[in-house]
């Protein structure tokens, strides 16, 4: 996950003081972000109004660091809010929530200014909350407060549209227990508790899955209460536009209140049994339906991206 933060915002201690050396030349790039790149990882721990960004200036930038997600964060200087507008996009469109995008940015962020607590507010005005602790070592525990987005229609194919998940999975038609859509329009597939869904044991069709979904669908959920291992309250496996999704953190919004239900408990140990894998605390805040999802994250790098024009005047000043 790559996350740019809008350097028009307060730029970190470091740069600011490389900015004042005498005959430095950044000392004129005011038109660039600064980026970070962050991985969710399994955690040690048992707007209203569109955003200003130049969408077809993200684009080649998502072309050239081909990441499955990169997030832009920006806080208007003119807003006396403190809440920080986020946008994510693929190689190939926007997407309009992105758990573990929140995660990145939020790791992102309190690297450049110093903070610990962000609010964000995303592109269809979706509010949603972090909280960051990070070790000497880099390593962080990100922890987020999600808006709830329960299913919400039980979807009662016919036999053909389940066959077709079926085959997409390759399991019998009879292991898919139910099938259900959420707002955020992701088909949720609760499978048979005693299915190994893993990717190690299944070898899943993502593009029939999106085939077989109805049309405008934004991922495919299977999830199970995974009666392969007590330690894990439930399972869930994310694919999206053909493709699966390594670690998600924005379907929790369903799957928390829906095994809330389901389960009658309100804290949750989840497994993402994807080949690169992950796991995470979950919380179903019943009251006020919200959920508090606990994660990690390690950065990988910082850097800044320099926009078209700025290298050109650098080399002028050497």
């Amino acid at each position: 996950m790559i996350s740019f933060v809008d350097a028009n915002q307060e730029l970190s201690d470091q740069l600011s003081a490389l900015k004042r050396r005498k005959n430095n030349p950044l000392g004129s790039a005011v038109n660039h972000k600064r980026m970070s790149e962050v991985r969710r990882k399994a955690p040690t721990l048992s707007f209203q109004a569109p955003m200003q960004f130049r969408v077809e200036n993200q684009a080649r930038r998502l072309d050239e660091l081909n990441h499955s997600e990169t997030a832009f964060i920006h806080r208007p200087k003119s807003s006396p809010s403190p809440i920080y507008e986020i946008r994510w996009f693929t190689p190939h469109l926007e997407e309009a929530y992105c758990g573990h995008g929140l995660v990145a940015a939020a790791h992102a962020l309190s690297r450049s200014t110093g903070e610990m607590q962000f609010t964000f507010r995303t592109v269809n005005g979706m509010l949603a909350s972090a909280s960051i602790q990070e070790s000497a070592s880099g390593k962080a525990t990100i922890s987020l407060a999600l808006p709830s987005s329960p299913i919400h229609v039980s979807l009662a194919p016919s036999a053909d549209v389940r066959l077709a998940f079926a085959k997409a999975l390759r399991i019998n038609a009879d292991q898919i227990l139910t099938i259900g859509q959420n707002p955020l329009r992701d088909i949720i597939l609760e499978l048979a508790p005693s299915l190994d869904f893993s990717a190690n044991a299944l070898d899943i069709d993502p593009a029939a899955l999106l085939e077989a979904s109805p049309m405008g669908t934004r991922s495919q959920v299977l999830t199970s209460s995974w009666e392969l291992d007590p330690s894990f309250d439930f399972a869930k496996r994310v694919f999206a536009y053909g493709v699966e999704d390594q670690a998600t953190g924005s379907t929790y919004s369903a799957l928390a209140p829906y095994w809330g239900e389901r389960l009658g408990k309100r804290d949750f140990m989840d497994l993402q049994p994807s080949s690169r894998g992950g796991s995470a605390r979950v919380r179903w805040k019943e009251g006020d339906g919200g959920v508090e999802v606990l994660a990690g994250s390690v950065r990988v790098g910082d850097g800044l991206l320099l926009r078209p024009g700025v290298m050109e005047g650098m080399r002028a000043r050497l």
